[in-house]
C-alpha cells in the first residue's frame, strides 16, 4: 500500500482556544417535561440533576408546562403530559442539587399553520390564566419554591427576519403578555430568540438584531434574552467566512442591553435542511470542535450564561426510556469533558492519506486536527478535504473506499473516533455506506476494532427513520434530494477501550464522493 507524506503533526492534546477550565462552559439545559414518564419521573429527575451537576449547568429550562395547536385553538390550552404534578417533583430534584428552574408557560406549537400565536392576545391571555394561577399556587405551596426562578416564554422570536410589521406585532403582543404574567407572580422573564431564517431570506445583520433586542426589552420589560445561536438550524457561520460570525451576534447584542440580559443558548446538533431523521445527519450530536467554536463566539465576555440545546438528548450518557440514547450522545459528553480538561484527551495523531484527496478540495496540512469543523452550507469551502472515492476501488467490499492512516508516536487508549462528513446532492456527495475502525501495534498487521452504518435517532414514539431499524440507507433515500442535505458525524457507538499506535480509517462507499471535515479521537480516563 503506497502512502504520501506523513502530514507533520504530532502527539499533543487539541490544540485549540479550548483550555482547561474550573468550570465547563455551559451552564444550564432546557428540559422537555412531557418525556418524563410519570411512573419512573422521580428517578429520572435525579438521573438529569446529578448529571447537570456533573457538568456544572446550574441552570434548567422547562420548555413548556401547557400547549395548544391549531386544532386545539379554540379550547386553549392543555397541560402537556405529567404536568402540573411534575412542578412538585422538578422543583424538589433542581432544589437538591441547587439548580435553578425557569418554568415554561405555553407553547403553540404549529402557529405559523393558523393564525400566528402573536396575532390573538386577548385570547392567549384568557386561556394561559388558569394554568399560570394553577402553577403559581402550587409553587407557592411547595418547601423547594426558592428553586423557582423565574418563567420561559417558549414562544420563540424571530429577531433576524427582516419583516419589520411581524417584529412590531410580536413586541405588541410580549408587551401585554409579560405585563400579565408578571401582575400573576413577578419573577424574571426569559426569553429565546432565534436567528435563524428561511432559506431565501436574507437576515438582518448583527447590528440590525442588536437594535431590534434593544427596542424590545425597552417595551416589553423582558429580562433575559437567550439567543439561540442557529447554528444546527441554520448553520450560522462559526468561522467560516460565510457571513457574519454568530460572535458578531452576541457581541453587538450584548452592546446594545447588557451582559445580564443576554444568554446564549448553543445548539449541539447536525445541521441538516430537513431537521428530521432519515435525512442524513439532521439533529444527530455534533463535532465537538463545531461546539467548541459556538461556545467561543458566546464569550463571556458578551452573555451572562450559555445554555445548551439539548444536553440531556445530544450530550448525555443516560438512556431515559421515554425519548431513548440518541447516537452519538455518550461520545459528546465524553469529548466535552476531555477538550475542556475535565477528564479526558483529545489526541492529535500524525496522519496520511492512503487514497489521496483531490488537488481541487486538497488537505494543505493537518486540517483534519486544525479544530475548524467543514462548512455544510458550502461544500467549496476550504475547510473540506474532498476524496474522489470513485477512484479507488476496494475489491474486497466491491465497493470505493477512502483510507486515512495515523500514527500516535506510542501506544495510546483510544475510546472515540469520529468523523464529520456532508451530504450535498448538488455536489454529488454523499454519506459513506460504513466506516470502519482497524488497529495496528506496528502499522503493518491490522485488526478490524469495528464497522459502523450511519443512524438516525430514536424519540419517545419510536423510530422516526424512513427505513426499518436505525440504520439510514444513504443511497438512495437519503442522498437522492437536497432535502438531504446535512453534516453527520460517523463514530463508533460504545467506548473502544483500545491501545494501540496506530489507528486506520477507511470509509466505504457505492459512488461518488467524501468529504472530510474534521476528525475527533478521545482518551478516557
Amino acid at each position: 500500500m503506497k502512502l504520501i507524506t506523513w502530514l507533520a503533526a504530532s502527539l499533543c492534546v487539541i490544540a485549540s482556544n479550548a483550555m482547561a477550565q474550573s468550570t465547563l462552559p455551559i451552564g444550564g439545559s432546557f428540559v422537555q417535561a412531557e418525556y418524563l414518564d410519570p411512573q419512573t419521573r422521580v428517578s429520572q429527575l435525579q438521573l438529569i440533576t446529578s448529571e447537570m451537576n456533573e457538568l456544572d449547568m446550574d441552570t434548567m429550562v422547562v420548555q413548556s408546562t401547557l400547549k395548544k395547536s391549531c386544532a386545539t385553538q379554540a379550547s386553549g390550552y392543555q397541560w402537556v403530559p405529567g404536568m402540573p404534578d411534575a412542578i412538585l417533583d422538578i422543583l424538589e430534584q433542581a432544589s437538591k442539587k441547587n439548580i435553578k428552574v425557569y418554568m415554561g408557560l405555553g407553547y403553540f406549537t404549529d402557529w405559523w399553520s393558523c393564525t400566528p400565536y402573536y396575532a390573538n392576545t386577548g385570547a392567549t391571555i384568557e386561556q394561559l390564566t388558569p394554568g399560570i394561577d394553577a402553577i403559581v399556587s402550587i409553587v407557592g405551596g411547595s418547601p423547594y419554591a426558592s428553586a423557582f426562578a423565574g418563567w420561559y416564554f417558549p414562544d420563540e422570536p424571530d429577531f433576524a427576519n427582516p419583516d419589520d410589521a411581524e417584529f412590531a406585532a410580536v413586541k405588541a403582543h410580549y408587551q401585554q403578555i409579560s405585563a400579565f404574567v408578571r401582575s400573576k407572580f413577578n419573577k424574571p422573564l426569559l426569553i429565546s430568540p432565534y436567528l435563524y431564517t428561511p432559506p431565501g431570506t436574507q437576515p438582518l445583520s448583527a447590528q440590525g438584531v442588536a437594535s431590534r433586542l434593544k427596542t424590545f426589552s425597552t417595551d416589553t420589560g423582558i429580562d433575559i434574552y437567550a439567543v439561540q445561536d442557529s447554528v444546527g438550524t441554520g448553520a450560522k457561520d462559526v468561522g467560516w467566512g460565510r457571513e457574519q460570525s454568530v460572535g458578531d451576534y452576541y457581541y453587538y447584542a450584548s452592546q446594545a442591553i447588557g451582559r445580564d440580559h443576554l444568554w446564549s443558548v448553543n445548539e449541539l446538533f447536525d445541521y441538516g435542511v430537513t431537521l428530521s431523521s432519515g435525512h442524513g445527519g439532521a439533529y444527530l450530536p455534533a463535532s465537538i470542535q463545531r461546539i467548541n467554536r459556538q461556545l467561543s463566539l458566546a464569550s463571556t465576555a458578551y452573555v451572562g450564561k450559555r445554555l445548551g440545546w439539548l444536553p440531556l438528548t445530544h450530550m448525555t450518557a443516560l438512556t431515559l426510556p421515554s425519548n431513548g440514547t440518541f447516537y452519538g450522545a455518550a461520545r459528546l459528553k465524553d469529548a466535552y469533558k476531555a477538550i475542556y480538561g475535565r477528564e479526558g484527551t483529545m489526541l492529535v495523531p500524525a496522519y496520511s492519506w492512503a487514497t489521496p484527496p483531490s488537488s481541487n478540495y486538497p488537505d494543505t496540512g493537518n486540517k483534519m486536527f486544525d479544530t475548524l469543523p467543514g462548512d455544510p452550507k458550502s461544500f467549496n469551502s476550504s475547510s473540506w478535504v474532498g476524496v474522489p472515492a470513485w477512484q479507488y476501488p476496494d475489491a474486497a467490499s466491491g465497493k470505493y473506499a477512502a483510507e486515512i492512516v495515523m500514527d500516535f508516536g506510542h501506544t495510546s487508549k483510544i475510546d472515540w473516533v469520529a468523523t464529520q462528513m456532508l451530504n450535498s446532492f448538488s455536489g454529488g456527495i454523499f454519506l459513506p455506506d460504513q466506516m470502519q475502525i482497524q488497529v495496528s501495534p506496528d502499522g503493518i498487521n491490522w485488526t478490524v476494532a469495528g464497522t459502523y452504518l450511519p443512524r438516525c435517532y430514536p424519540t419517545g414514539s419510536g423510530q422516526v427513520c424512513s427505513t426499518t431499524g436505525e440504520s439510514i440507507e444513504v443511497r438512495p433515500e437519503s442522498g437522492s434530494s437536497a432535502a438531504d442535505d446535512s453534516e453527520y458525524v460517523f463514530s463508533n457507538e460504545t467506548p473502544l477501550g483500545l491501545n494501540s499506535r496506530y489507528l486506520k480509517l477507511r470509509y466505504f462507499t457505492t459512488s461518488g464522493w467524501l468529504f472530510f471535515g474534521e476528525i475527533e479521537i478521545v482518551s478516557k480516563p
